[in-house]
Order: structure tokens, then C-alpha cells, then sequence
């Protein structure tokens, strides 16, 4: 029920509201001499206000009561916006639905556009026509028309040619226009008013969705967001079809019957929740704080305001969206006192989102005013993208700063080209509010449409064609902010519609309170310096950093990823300004060599964090790009492909390495899936710009005969290898902080290494400079700290190890093998974490003239220190007399290590074996795990006929003996034979067998080498066959070279188990060699693999059988093991195995220069496994093939005959096929 309506005056808009007296009885006034209430009235929004109801004496006799609203009409006159000429109107809530029990509601002015009216159009900016003589605004001024002249007056109008006419067409009285049209509105308001309250909740979802099709926008305009731009494209063109329909709705709603348009509406609230709980934004999560994207989608007013107006045909279209002053942000407040000085900034939700970045305190930070600068620029980038798009015509700009804005727009240089008909509206603040609707409804009243004909719109521009054809480009400054002008949207709303009906680019950008397809809040674009002072954290407290800071956030461009980039890499940068500068500079950089769709702002973001980051970490990066781009990797599993592949050495240290590039924003952590991934924008700058500039892990230039070394830009590897080349000379000072091993060896031109070039390698574990000819080390030496492993084995040139080796702390591994150093400094005594220790002294015969020759060869207490040494190997030149008066205070000094699990010494004498101290253990029964001791005079330029391979065989051993020109054989001897697993004897004068050594004593020899010992006539001479032990039961290598006089391999009689694990036996250089086996002795060797005979001339057979027949021999097959054989220069062989069947599981067969051997047996060669045989081809050719004994395997023997080419070196050959270790001599 209607209590009363009233059209408000100048006086209803102060402190009270009187209204009719009637009305009283719909309120319950309590009784009283001076009766008052209050009550509540919801608006058409829903919105309820508070009013004090009082009676005010009234008349002459001030007598007759009269109602008054006192106490909140005045706040809801300002909130509304209400002046004279507005209408407003009370209601009784009679339904007895909830909610308050009044209701009031307002109705303003309205103005309309008189349609007689067509003057000429023209450009009008600032109350001036182009030619700068007075323009249309002070024109009316000075001839307002008359109030009471309710018919017509002339309209004074500026004509394109710059002159003032009086139009023709008559323009009524504007209030009485005024008054008319409020009329006509308010009844249709009241006639429809229950469609417009159930179409408020379509209207609230609209306005949200208007709100999150703005935010999207705003961020679809900073390159760089995580988001699908298609996807968003999609959904910013289905929700503007959505809301052009439910402004269709609007339209049409008020013809329809009741149950049509509430069916409309419940289709178009289901359409808008559908569209709203679309997740578009699921993309940027990983970019933005959750609090930042919510306060960007978020509408800033808590109301929500009439959608609806009414235009001249009397159909609702778009009206009025937000207020024009916002909300004050998250991020700005005005500091007291300073006005449009610099900001405050924070935000106090972000910490439960992000952890790791520290936030700052409210009242802490100030917003530099440059800030405010490139805010500007970046809502003119968004405009521009959006007049772009074709598909937005109108555009709202509210904030700070909007005039720039605007004023930026209209002069900027991408704007004239694409509209060449520019309109300037001003309202001036000086003018009144009758002369300011005047302007307006005098600058707007066109009908464009009609307009053709040439056109001066400005100097500028000349136009020859219809004003149809051409897209216009609109501005409206609305300069007078104490003024409301709601109303105006009406005649601009009519008026754009108008050219939207003609033109394809009709654009209008303003600033006051209309309806807009896109509103553009500037405090929205500081999301840039929020995103940085996120992510930078406290570090922003400098105001000096804070000054660069800003600088930094400009030259990103408004890339939010760059932005965070460079926040997260100096927010630990507190004390180093240079560094600050060093970014503003590297961002300002010009591309050089553009990528194809790269932007370079990223570009040179990551090359800023790339060029600070240590190489083990860019190759752990450089592993991430192996996998596909966007793929989500296993945490635990990328690390351990770190480790597979040497990049890091503990599962922690690749963990740290992870999360630092996580928290670096390099790489995203995947919550709940425990996996990450490297983000796309950034995988492409690593993978086509950063990667290839990257050095290696591994630099592999070995054995490339190179004479120069690499550039000082590639010793930035985790490892070198620059092995075997001819380098004479090295970098003087290579930066070289992720290597970890340099391999220099076997460089022979290499004499000296600059005194400055270990200085940068501070993680360097292992430096190889062996068998180069250095002849000294540089001081720089001692700054590898980390140095784990030194080998310098084969320097024959250096003669003295410096003192400073003492202080590499964490040395584990020294070589100084084969080296000419006199004596071991007592600084090696301070290596305490050694644990293995190899040196040769064999530089007293080329300095015993000089300086250089010291009286002790190793300082007393010095290896006793080395506390965890567990190998100690020392050689010596015989001739040296000083290690005689040395060895024994060093064997008892490694003796007493605990640790100790490996002695190599060279014993002058076998009675040092038997030698101990009081309450010791003498050496020959200390309890070694291994050692390999050397007993007798050698010299070491007397070359040896052994094959190196061989002893390093011999070598391998766990408990090695090397018994070297002995003439007898000491009891002494004998006792450490039978502690050895490997027993050398070289060069003995005297002994006729190995038997002659105690069978007894061999019985834990695994492998045997046999050279140069001219007296043994056979290896084994048993003359009891009643001996309890089996002689060499667990022997598996025998080695003989060079036995003059050797004449078989065994004599006597043979017991079961003798050689029974044999497995490998060579036979080299024999000359009276003419018994290889018995057939007693065959039946033992079930174990033999590999079986080499060279050089042994009188051998005809391996196999004697004479004086050894056996029922058996014709049925057994011998050597069932017997993979490999080779026969190499044996002139008189005329059969292998005198006819007895061997070899069942042969493989490879090597003959050569054996050419008496004219035919084979299928007994001989018999194995079905066979796949090669090497020989001459000539031979080949010639043998004689038995056609009832081979049949057709001859053919299949043809084909896996490959010939031995004479010129080259038989033994290479035979290698090559992988049939023989370079272990024997051609």
C-alpha cells in the first residue's frame, strides 16, 4: 500500500522530510507529548535504511502536527544521490512476507533528446569549436532560454564552418522536458515495479559475471599468465552473449504475461550460474595468490545498483554499473596528509597461501609514485587491446589517474589510423547543473544518421564520405565529480545505439557512471608491484631497493612470470645495490637474435638468474628438459636420475637442489601428486636459448691431439677429460667453480702448470697429472681444499713434492708412482684423512750430486699419523742404501695402523719377513688382508719380458710374493710362500722346478708366473707319490715365459685333485719345450678355459702318448672346459691332440706358422659351438680334409674361417676378434 509520494524540493534535501499527515495512521506511534519512532524501509535493491519518524509543530498558531523524517534521511538523500526534481515514495508492506515492514522507493530525473533537432556535427572539446573561437557551451550561457516559455526556443548551434546560426527547429523548455519525462517514468515504474524486484537476482549474477569478464580481460592483457587463452577467449564471448540477452530480457519482459517472463528468467539464472562456476581461472593458481585473484574479481560495491533505465521508446536498456570512486584496495590506502602522494600496500591473506615468502607488514611499505606512472601505461595497453578486439564497445575507466588515461588514449599514435572521427565531450566544473544538462543535451541530440556530405570535423581530418561508413572514436571527461549523472547515460546510451546501428567500430571511453561492456579499475593495475612485493618480501624495506624495485617492474613489461622471477632471485639480496642495478640493467636489454614466439622480457629475466646460478644446478635444470614439456615428474624419481647421472651425490643434496628451484618459481611443485614440473613458458627459454649456451658436464676432448687447450668459457664442467693430447700449456687462471674431476694425464708436452691455475677450482675432487713431465707443482695447490684424489703417477721428471701438499686436509688418494721424488716431505703427515698412499723413490741416482739429496727418505712419525690409511705402497731404487736404514721403522710405523689393510713394499733381504719388536708380530704374519711384498736386488731400467698384462694379473692378487734374482732358496722364503695367493719367481739363478719350493707350500697359490728361471727343466717334479697334500689344487693362472731349459709342464705321477682349477695356462717362448700333457694329467684339467702355446719349436703335440697308453683315451673326452686355443709358432706341430677327442665346448680356434700341421681331426675340433677360426689362408687352402670324416661341415668350417694378415701383428689380431688378452708375446 502506497502512504505517500513526493516530488522533492531544494528544502526536502537537507536535515528532514515532511510529508502528509494522513499518512500517519500506517505507523504505530506511541503515545506522548512528543511522540517519535523508529523504522526501517528497504530500497528496490533490497538494501534496508534506518529513519526517525517525529511531529513537528506546523502553521502560524504552530498548533497543527506535522510528520517529519529526521534522523537518517539526510544519509540516505547523499548514498542516493537525490536532488530537486527526484521523486520518492513509501510503502506498507501489507503481503506479510519477511523483510522490513516499509518500503521506499526513489525515481530520478530523466532528460530526453528532441528528435526535430539536426544540426551539423562537429568536434567540440573543451567548449571550443576546432577554429578556437567560443563553442556551444558558452554560447548557451549567454542565452539560457526562459523558464516559463513552455513552447519553443532557438537552439544556437556551431556549424562546421566555425559560425554561431539559430537552428530552424524550436527546442522546448528544458524543465519542462524534465518534469514530463519523470512523469511518464515514474508510472511505468510503479506499473511494473514486481518484474523489476524478481529480476534483481538475475541482475546480482550479471554483475558478478560482469565483474569476472572484466578481471579476465585485465589479465588476458599481461603477457605471460598461466591460463588457456582460447579457453578464456571462449568464455569472455559466452558471457557477453549471455548478458546481451538478459538485457534483451529487459527489453521485453514488461509485454509478456507473468508466467512467460518468470519461465525467461529462471532459463537466464540458470545460464549465468552455469557461466560463473565455469573454473577459467584454475590456470593462474600457481601464479597468483588466491587473495590477489579474488579481490580482482570482485565487484566493488557491496550493493548492487538498478541495471535498468528507461530510454525515449520506453524499453529498458543497459543504465548505470558501479560508483565512480571504488573501493579502497588491498593495496592502496592515501597517506594523511600527502595528498596523490605515494601508497600504502600489503595484504593479509597470503601467508596461509604461500609459505615461503615473508610478508610485509601493513603500514610498512610505500608505493613509489612511479608505480602510478606505469599503471597508466599498462590500462592503456589493456584499452587498446580491447578496442581491438571489435567485439567491445563501451569502456569505462575509474580510479586514479583515469584523465591520463583517457587523454592518453585519444593522442596515441595506434588510435587515428583506425578512427578518423573523434568526438571530445567536457563537462566543466564551473558551470552550473542547468547549463551543464543544456550542453549535453544540445551536444548529443544527433541524429548521425542523417548526417552526409562533406564534413570539417577538424583540421586534421577532411571527410568525404557518409558519416555512416566511418568508425568514431568517443571520449567523455566527466571533470565534475561533486556532480550525479546517472541520468546522462539515457541520451548516450541512445546516441551509441544509434551509431552501433550503422557502424562496425563504434567505441566510447568515459569515465562517469553508465552502463559499460567493460570497466577498467585502475587499482587493478598495480597487480605488477603487489605481484613483486609478494614475492620480494622485506628486502623492499630499503627505500633505496624499493626505488630499483620499481624500476625493475617497469622494465618487465607487466610479464607477471618475469616479475616473480626476478622478486623470488633478489629477495635475498639485502646489502649488494649493484646487484638491484645489475637487474634493472639486464632487463632493459633489446633482444639481439629475436625467438619466435619468446617474449624476450623472459628471456632476459632468466638470463639474470642463469648467469648467477652454479653449473651443477643448471645441469640438474638441463635434466628437467629431457622429459616432454608440461609432464609431471616424479620427485623422488628425478632426483635419482640426478644421482644415476652424477649431478648430485646424495639424495638430500638433490632434494635442496629442487626445492631451491621451486622456490626460485623455475619449477612448480605439483601439491598431492609429490611431483613437479617445469613450467612452459620457462622449459621454452631453457631448451632454445639458455641450454645451448651452456657448458657441458663432461668435456670430453681425450685423445684428440690437441695442442691448444679449451677457451676459458668451457672449463665451466663438472668434469675434463683432456687425456692424452699434446697440450704444452694450460689457462693461467680458468673460473672454474661446479668441476669436480680434471683429467690432465698423459699430456707429455706438458712441463709446468701457471701458478694461478688451481686458484678457481674450489670443488675440485680428483686432478689426474700423471705421466706428463712436470717437474714441479705451483703454490695454487694448496687452495684445493675439497681435493680427494692426486695422481701423479709416471712423472718422471718431478723430484720433489712441495710442503703445501700438507695442507690439502681432505686428501684421501695420493700416486706417486713411478716418480723421481727423493723423499716424502713430513707435511704428508698432516693428511689425516689419507687412505692410500703410493710412492717411488727413484730419483737418488740422478741427484745424489746435487742439493736436492736428503739423508732420510721418509721422516720418522710420518706414516704413523696417517691414521686412517689402509694402503700403503712404497718402492725404492734398489741402489738407494738410505731405505735399507728406513724399512724397518717403516714397517713397524704401518704395522701399528689400525686400519691398515694393504702393504706393497720392496724388501732389500728376505730376513726383514722374520724381523719384529718386542711383543709384535713379525711381518710375514701380521694379519693383512692383502700385500705384495718384492724380495731381492732389481734394477728398475732392466726392462722385463713379461708382458705388463701379465703382471698386472699377478698383481691383482690378494697376498702377492715377487721373488726377483735369487740364487737359493731361504727357509724364510718358503714360510711366506704359504701365506701367498700369487707368487712371482723371476730370474732365479738356481731352482730346477717349483717343486723345489716346498709343494707344501703352495697350497693356497691361485696364480703362478714363471720367467726367465733358465734351470727349470719341468714346472712339477714329484718324486713321492705318497705326499699327504695335492699339489696346486686351487691354482687357476699359470704364466711361463721365457725357460730356456723347460722341457715339460709335469713329471711323475699326477694325483686327482693336482691343477684340478686350472684355468687359464700360457706356455711362452720355450725352446726345448716338447711335452705339453700326459694323458693322466689331461683327465685333470676339467677345469681349463684358455689354453696358449707360442714360440715353443720342438713341440709336436700337445699331447705325448708314448709309454702312456690308457684303455680310456680312445673313449674319454679331455679338456670338457676348453673354450680357447691358440697355437702361434710352431714349426714342428704336426697334430694337437695325437688323435684323442678334446674340447667338446671349443669356441675360437688361432693357428698360425704352424706348417707342418696339414690336416684336422673332427676329434679335435669337434665342439658344435665353435664360431671362429683364425689362421693363414694359405694354410687353410692347404689342408687336407678327410670327406667320410667331415662330410659336409667343411662348407660351415669355410665360413667361420677368418685369415690372419702377416704384415700385421698377430697378437693385435687376435685381440681384435676378442680371442686373446694382450697377454702373451708375439
Amino acid at each position: 500500500m502506497q502512504l505517500f509520494r513526493k516530488l522533492l524540493q531544494d528544502s526536502d534535501l537537507s536535515e528532514t522530510l515532511s510529508f502528509p499527515t494522513e499518512s500517519l495512521k500506517a505507523f504505530n506511534l506511541p503515545d506522548g507529548a512528543d511522540p517519535s519512532m523508529e523504522f526501517e524501509a528497504e530500497d528496490a535493491m533490497g538494501h534496508p535504511w534506518q529513519f526517525q519518524l517525529t511531529i513537528q509543530p506546523h502553521g502560524p498558531d504552530r498548533l497543527h502536527p506535522e510528520p517529519t523524517l529526521s534522523s537518517g534521511w539526510f544519509h540516505f538523500v547523499s548514498q542516493k544521490g537525490l536532488r530537486a526534481g527526484d521523486e520518492v515514495a513509501f510503502y506498507k508492506n501489507e503481503d506479510g512476507s519477511r523483510g522490513p515492514p516499509f518500503k521506499i522507493e526513489v525515481q530520478k530525473m530523466n532528460t530526453f533528446s528532441n528528435p526535430d533537432i539536426q544540426p551539423t556535427a562537429q568536434y567540440i572539446e573543451n567548449g571550443k569549436d576546432p577554429n578556437g573561437k567560443q563553442g556551444v557551451a558558452s554560447d548557451i550561457q549567454s542565452s539560457e532560454p526562459d523558464p516559463d516559455d513552455r513552447t519553443a526556443t532557438s537552439a544556437v548551434i556551431t556549424t562546421s564552418s566555425g559560425k554561431v546560426q539559430s537552428s530552424d527547429s524550436k527546442l522546448p523548455n528544458l524543465q519542462f522536458r524534465q518534469r514530463a519525462r519523470r512523469k511518464v517514468h515514474c508510472d511505468f515504474w510503479y506499473q511494473n515495479r514486481k518484474k523489476f524486484k524478481q529480476n534483481k537476482e538475475v541482475r546480482k549474477k550479471c554483475k558478478v559475471l560482469s565483474r569476472k569478464k572484466d578481471a579476465l580481460l585485465l589479465l588476458l592483457s599481461y603477457p605471460m599468465v598461466m591460463m588457456d587463452k582460447d579457453q578464456s577467449e571462449k568464455w569472455i564471448a559466452e558471457s557477453q552473449k549471455i548478458m546481451r540477452d538478459v538485457k534483451s530480457n529487459e527489453e521485453n519482459l514488461f509485454g509478456e504475461e507473468a508466467e512467460e517472463w518468470q519461465k525467461r528468467l529462471r532459463g537466464l539464472s540458470a545460464r549465468v550460474q552455469k557461466q560463473l562456476d565455469v573454473p577459467f581461472t584454475d590456470g593462474i593458481g600457481g601464479v597468483l595468490p588466491g587473495d590477489i585473484v579474488e579481490k580482482l574479481f570482485m565487484s566493488a560495491e557491496a550493493n548492487i545498483g538498478p541495471q535498468l533505465e528507461l530510454d525515449r521508446n520506453w524499453t529498458l536498456v543497459s543504465g548505470e554499473t558501479s560508483e565512480s570512486t571504488v573501493l579502497s584496495t588491498h593495496c592502496e590506502r592515501v597517506v594523511t596528509g600527502e595528498k596523490d602522494k605515494t601508497q600504502l600496500m600489503a595484504s593479509t591473506s597470503y601467508a596461509d597461501q604461500v609459505e615461503e615468502v615473508e610478508l610485509i607488514p601493513h603500514e610498512a611499505l610505500l608505493v613509489p609514485e612511479e608505480v602510478f606512472d606505469f599503471a597508466v601505461d599498462f590500462a592503456v595497453r589493456q584499452t587498446l587491446d580491447c578496442i581491438k578486439r571489435g567485439d567491445i564497445n563501451r569502456i569505462r575507466v575509474t580510479g586514479r589517474n583515469e584523465q591520463r588515461v583517457i587523454e592518453a588514449i585519444k593522442h596515441h599514435q595506434d588510435v587515428a589510423p583506425e578512427f578518423r572521427y573523434i568526438l571530445g565531450f567536457t563537462l566543466p566544473e564551473h558551470q552550473s547543473s542547468a547549463e551543464v544538462y543544456e550542453v549535453i543535451d544540445r551536444q548529443l541530440d544527433l541524429r548521425l544518421s542523417g548526417c552526409s556530405g562533406s564534413i570539417n570535423l577538424a583540421p586534421e581530418f577532411k571527410l568525404s564520405d557518409s558519416l555512416q561508413s566511418l568508425g568514431i572514436f568517443l571520449l567523455l571527461e566527466d571533470s565534475y565529480k561533486k556532480m550525479n549523472f546517472d541520468h546522462l547515460s539515457l541520451p548516450l546510451q541512445i546516441n551509441l545505439n544509434d551509431l552501433d546501428n550503422h557502424l562496425h567500430s563504434g567505441i566510447m571511453i568515459f569515465n562517469s557512471k553508465m552502463a559499460a561492456d567493460l570497466e577498467i579499475r585502475m587499482e587493478d593495475h598495480l597487480l605488477p608491484w603487489e605481484v613483486f612485493c609478494r614475492n620480494a618480501g622485506e628486502v623492499l624495506l630499503s627505500p633505496t631497493i624499493q626505488q630499483i624495485a620499481a624500476r625493475i617492474v617497469k622494465e618487465c613489461q607487466g610479464n607477471l612470470q618475469a616479475i616473480i622471477l626476478m622478486a623470488r632471485s633478489l629477495k635475498t639480496v639485502t646489502d649488494d645495490v649493484s646487484l638491484w642495478e645489475l637487474a634493472v640493467q639486464r632487463l632493459s636489454r633489446q633482444s639481439t637474435s629475436a625467438v619466435k614466439d619468446i617474449d624476450y622480457v623472459m628471456v632476459n629475466a632468466l638470463t639474470f638468474i642463469w648467469e648467477r646460478m652454479n653449473n651443477k644446478t643448471r645441469h640438474c635444470i638441463k635434466l628437467c628438459t629431457w622429459y616432454p614439456k608440461g609432464e609431471k615428474i616424479d620427485r623422488a624419481s628425478l632426483i635419482c636420475h640426478w644421482i644415476q647421472d652424477c649431478l648430485v651425490d646424495t639424495y638430500d643434496e638433490g632434494n635442496d637442489i629442487l626445492q631451491s628451484l621451486v622456490d626460485a618459481f623455475l619449477v612448480d611443485n605439483l601439491l598431492g601428486l609429490d611431483c613437479v614440473q617445469l613450467r612452459r613458458e620457462i622449459y621454452d627459454v631453457f631448451v632454445r636459448v639458455l641450454l645451448p649456451r651452456t657448458s657441458p658436464v663432461f668435456l670430453m676432448l681425450g685423445s684428440l691431439r690437441l695442442t691448444e687447450p679449451p677457451k676459458d668459457e668451457e672449463w665451466d664442467a663438472k668434469e675434463i677429460h683432456l687425456m692424452d693430447n699434446e697440450l704444452s700449456e694450460l689457462p693461467e687462471s680458468p673460473k672454474c667453480p661446479s668441476l669436480i674431476a680434471l683429467y690432465l694425464q698423459k699430456n707429455l708436452d706438458l712441463m709446468a702448470v701457471p701458478s694461478s691455475f688451481f686458484k678457481h677450482m674450489p670443488n675440485l675432487q680428483i686432478l689426474d697429472l700423471s705421466h706428463t713431465s712436470l717437474k714441479s707443482l705451483p703454490e695454487s695447490l694448496s687452495s684445493l681444499v675439497t681435493l680427494r684424489e692426486l695422481f701423479l703417477k709416471g712423472c718422471e721428471l718431478l723430484m720433489e713434492l712441495p710442503r703445501h701438499v700438507g695442507e690439502l686436509r681432505n686428501l684421501e688418494k695420493l700416486d706417486l708412482d713411478k716418480t723421481e721424488i727423493i723423499d716424502l716431505p713430513a707435511e704428508v703427515g698432516n693428511l689425516s684423512k689419507l687412505k692410500f698412499l703410493r710412492v717411488s723413490f727413484y730419483g737418488f741416482m740422478n741427484c745424489s750430486k746435487t742439493k736436492l739429496c736428503r739423508d732420510i727418505i721418509i721422516h720418522p712419525g710420518t706414516i704413523s699419523k696417517l691414521s686412517e690409511l689402509t694402503e700403503l705402497n712404497i718402492d725404492v731404487n734398489p741402489d738407494d742404501e738410505r731405505w735399507n736404514a728406513t724399512v724397518q721403522a717403516v714397517i713397524e710405523e704401518a704395522c701399528s695402523l689400525k686400519t691398515l689393510r694393504q702393504l706393497n713394499l720392496y724388501l732389500p733381504n728376505i730376513q726383514i719377513l722374520q724381523k719384529r719388536r718386542a711383543g709384535s708380530a713379525s711381518l710375514v704374519h701380521y694379519p693383512l688382508p692383502r700385500f705384495r711384498f718384492t724380495v731381492g736386488y732389481h734394477k728398475q731400467q732392466v726392462i722385463s719380458r713379461v708382458p705388463e698384462e701379465a703382471e698386472a694379473h699377478f698383481k691383482n692378487g690378494e697376498k702377492c710374493l715377487k721373488f726377483v734374482k735369487g740364487r737359493d732358496i731361504p727357509a724364510e722364503m718358503k714360510m711366506a710362500l704359504n701365506h701367498s695367493t700369487a707368487f712371482f719367481l723371476d730370474g732365479h739363478v738356481t731352482a730346477k722346478s717349483l717343486s723345489d719350493f716346498g709343494l707344501e707350500n703352495t697350497s693356497q697359490l691361485k696364480c703362478c708366473l714363471l720367467a726367465d728361471c733358465n734351470e727349470i727343466q719341468t714346472i712339477i717334479d714329484r718324486e713321492e707319490v705318497h705326499e699327504e697334500h695335492d699339489s696346486l689344487e686351487k691354482l687357476q693362472y699359470l704364466n711361463v715365459y721365457y725357460m730356456k731349459n723347460l722341457r715339460s709342464i709335469w713329471r711323475r705321477p699326477v694325483r686327482k685333485n693336482c691343477l684340478a682349477s686350472l684355468k687359464f695356462l700360457a706356455v711362452h717362448a720355450c725352446p726345448k719345450l716338447t711335452t705339453m700333457f700326459l694323458p693322466n694329467l689331461l683327465a685333470n684339467l676339467v677345469m681349463l678355459e684358455e689354453l696358449i702355446v707360442e714360440k715353443c719349436p720342438q713341440l709336436m703335440s700337445l699331447v705325448n702318448l708314448t709309454d702312456h697308453s690308457s684303455s680310456n683315451s680312445a673313449t674319454d673326452c679331455f679338456l670338457p672346459s676348453l673354450k680357447k686355443i691358440y697355437l702361434l709358432y710352431l714349426p714342428e706341430l704336426v697334430s694337437i691332440s695325437s688323435g684323442l677327442c678334446i674340447a667338446s665346448e671349443l669356441e675360437s680356434v688361432g693357428i698360425y706358422n704352424c706348417p707342418k700341421l696339414e690336416s684336422l681331426s673332427t676329434v679335435e675340433i669337434s665342439s658344435e659351438n665353435l664360431r671362429v677360426i683364425k689362421g693363414e689362408s694359405k694354410w687353410w687352402e692347404a689342408l687336407k680334409w678327410k670327406e667320410s670324416e667331415w662330410g659336409n661341415r667343411v662348407d660351415y668350417l669355410n665360413g667361420i674361417f677368418s685369415p690372419i694378415i702377416r704384415e700385421n701383428d698377430i697378437k693385435t689380431q687376435l685381440a681384435a676378434e676378442g680371442l686373446v688378452e694382450l697377454s702373451f708375446n708375439q
